[in-house]
Parts: C-alpha cells; sequence; structure tokens
C-alpha cells in the first residue's frame, strides 16, 4: 500500500462529513449569539436583584433612624415635662380638709 497517495473515499462518507463541517461552522455565529444573550440576561436580572436588596436595606436604615429619631424627641420631652410638673406639684399649696385642688369653674350671671 502506497501512502504518498491518497486513497479515494466512498462518496457517501465524503458528503456526511463535509455536510457536518457545514452545519457546525454554519451553526457557530447563533450558538455565539445565544450564549451571549443568556449571558446578558443573566447579569441584568443580578443587577436588578441587587438593586431590590439596596433598597430593601435602605428602606430598614431609614426605618430604623427614624424609630431612634422619635424615641429621643419623645424621651427628651418626656424628662422636660416631667421636671415641669414635679416643680408646678412642688409650688402648689395642698389643700386642706375637703376643699377642691382647682378652683370652681367660673360662672355667668353672678
Amino acid at each position: 500500500m502506497d501512502r504518498t497517495k491518497p486513497e479515494s473515499a466512498s462518496p457517501l462518507v465524503a458528503d456526511a462529513v463535509s455536510s457536518a463541517g457545514v452545519q457546525v461552522q454554519a451553526s457557530a455565529p447563533a450558538v455565539a449569539t445565544g450564549h451571549l444573550m443568556g449571558a446578558e440576561s443573566q447579569a441584568l436580572s443580578n443587577a436588578a436583584h441587587n438593586a431590590v436588596n439596596q433598597q430593601l436595606g435602605v428602606s430598614t436604615t431609614l426605618q430604623a433612624s427614624t424609630v431612634q429619631a422619635v424615641s429621643l424627641i419623645f424621651g427628651i420631652d418626656t424628662a422636660a415635662t416631667a421636671v415641669g410638673i414635679t416643680k408646678i406639684m412642688e409650688e402648689r399649696p395642698k389643700p386642706r380638709g375637703n376643699r377642691p385642688i382647682f378652683p370652681p369653674p367660673f360662672r355667668r350671671g353672678r
């Protein structure tokens, strides 16, 4: 057998091999585009997911800071009110007997 000259193959084998190669080469751009679209879709969905998580974190931080601020405001107001009420109660005369603490209401016509 002489290896310097190529042997002829069956025409059916040659057609099958050449058509398979053409099919792979012809579908390469479509497959590449499909992979690109899949990767882009994954990246965009990850970005949307991250944005939602970021908004949730900001909302939680905002709510916590609001609760802290309201608590601080009410705490200061309550302490100031307690001090004021204590001063008023210390300065008032104590009731004697069955007399009411507050003066009677104003009545017209007397």
